[in-house]
């Protein structure tokens, strides 16, 4: 980890070494994270609420996201271009050296998109913060929820990009994905059917990065999946840790199939 933080402050040097190019960076991605909520803000106004959901609570289901995914952009968005890597034959570089291959990965690109989504994230936090009493736990439990809520982002798409191993390209795949976390992500899953509650509670389970964990806040357990009552919002932890593990295990696997270009 030591090799890792190395990594992407020099990273961040690089970086920041046209400094204006930075900072607008950062403060369009910010912009755009704060689209969603002028969205949720716009649609409360004319219908008082979403599914029994009100304004505030809309802001923090929206920005466990944010911050989450700005997370995944800093740290692991390398994960995006594994599978150009693998079938131009740079994977070689990571192969022959004495780290963690992954690790090497993640620390080769520090995405300062991420920046913006994670302020954007955190300022919705404040917001929540300032309408609602929020101890010392209810921080802490936020700002877990946020980090597995990132590795969760991290296992689906590594699991993705590790099938790059046989069939090279997977863009469209990944793409499906994406469109699926940035789809539904601003609003509760409780208003979409059936089969799209569980295809993002079972199969990619995009909800327990932050309608399940909201709601540990929010009290509108009534409308969860098949009545699962309080048990589900408190997973978050559990998916994080089996999806990662899956990932790491099924990268580790796939490894044994690569084969250099030759060029």
């Amino acid at each position: 980890m030591k090799l890792y933080f190395q990594l992407q402050l020099a990273n961040l040097k690089s970086r920041t070494m046209y400094p204006v190019n930075f900072f607008i960076g950062i403060l369009s991605i910010f912009l755009v994270g704060a689209i969603p909520i002028l969205n949720a803000w716009i649609i409360v106004e004319k219908f008082d609420n979403i599914s029994g959901w009100s304004f505030g609570e809309l802001i923090l289901l929206i920005s466990i996201w944010r911050v989450s995914f700005g997370l995944f952009s800093m740290f692991f968005g390398q994960v995006w271009n594994i599978d150009n890597i693998i079938r131009l034959g740079n994977l070689d570089r990571y192969l022959i050296r004495p780290a963690s291959t992954l690790l090497q990965l993640f620390a080769s690109n520090l995405g300062i998109s991420g920046f913006g989504d994670l302020l954007a994230g955190i300022c919705g936090f404040v917001i929540f913060g300032l309408s609602n009493y929020l101890s010392l736990s209810d921080w802490i439990i936020i700002t877990m929820a946020s980090i597995c809520g990132t590795f969760i982002m991290v296992s689906i798409f590594l699991i993705v990009a590790t099938f790059a191993f046989w069939v090279l390209k997977v863009n469209s795949l990944r793409s499906i994905i994406s469109k699926f976390n940035h789809l539904f992500y601003p609003y509760p899953l409780s208003i979409y059917n059936v089969a799209i509650q569980i295809l993002l509670t079972f199969i990619i389970p995009f909800a327990f990065v932050n309608f399940y964990p909201a709601q540990i806040f929010i009290d509108h357990k009534e409308n969860l999946l098949f009545s699962f009552g309080n048990s589900i919002i408190y997973l978050s932890p559990v998916v994080c840790i089996l999806f990662f593990s899956i990932a790491v295990l099924f990268w580790n696997f796939g490894l044994k199939y690569y084969t250099s270009t030759g060029s």
